[in-house]
């Protein structure tokens, strides 16, 4: 699960710093402010997905600022292309639920060595 919500994570983290650097040198259908922002909230995902499958502190706090930061930057995005703003409401939760699920097995972890309590130094598990 790690893994696939890491490649999830980078991969739309790519998608959004290729659609950015696209809009910003060739199709130029956006402000330049939301261009870079694309760009650097991609770039933020794809190291933040790289954290996580490291098991960096504050990863997820990372993950999530650059998904919001994503979604609100569609929804101004869809504002001024007059697209539809439905497909961003339906996008947002399936982001957060990957970007959460990611820590799911090292939750379980660290709950399986809270039940088990304090060990013996000669029986330590990291």
């Amino acid at each position: 699960m790690l893994t696939a919500a890491t490649l999830g994570m980078a991969g739309y983290g790519l998608y959004s710093l290729g659609s950015g650097l696209l809009d910003l040198l060739w199709t130029s259908r956006l402000a330049l402010f939301a261009n870079l922002s694309a760009i650097s909230l991609g770039a933020m995902l794809v190291l933040a997905g790289l954290f996580i499958r490291a098991v960096l502190p504050g990863s997820l706090a990372l993950a999530l600022a650059a998904l919001f930061g994503l979604q609100s930057l569609a929804l101004h995005n869809a504002a001024h292309l007059s697209t539809a703003r439905s497909p961003q409401s339906h996008r947002s939760p399936a982001n957060h639920w990957e970007s959460l699920s990611s820590h799911w097995p090292i939750l379980r972890k660290k709950r399986r060595r809270l039940e088990r309590g304090p060990q013996s130094p000669d029986k330590f598990e990291p």
